[in-house]
């Protein structure tokens, strides 16, 4: 399994206020390549509905969260691809997958 951790800088999202709350949406989309045969591919999204008090929160910190995905046999590379849904601005990251640790075991 691999655990991917996405970090947002909230400034680059285009939130709307609407009935009195910031609303955001990003589309997450992750695909692991190198293999023979077809890619695997997770979509998500992070659709964000925040008070006023949170969002001013949010806009001094980051937009994170964590996905658990499975790792196929023999990929090299997961590459992950984040668009706003507000203003169509995307952003991509492909990351080695020989690079990837394996996640800290818990405090005991």
């Amino acid at each position: 399994t691999l655990l991917v951790g996405l970090k947002i800088d909230p400034r680059n999202v285009g939130f709307e206020m609407k009935d009195g709350k910031w609303h955001g949406r990003i589309d997450v989309l992750m695909v692991q390549t190198g293999m023979p045969g077809k890619s695997p591919a997770l979509q998500d999204a992070l659709e964000m509905n925040l008070e006023p008090e949170t969002y001013r929160r949010v806009m001094n910190t980051e937009i994170g969260a964590v996905k658990a995905i499975e790792r196929a046999p023999g990929a090299t590379t997961l590459r992950v691809v984040v668009r706003d849904v507000t203003t169509g601005s995307v952003g991509s990251v492909n990351i080695p997958l020989a690079e990837a640790k394996p996640p800290a075991p818990p405090n005991s």
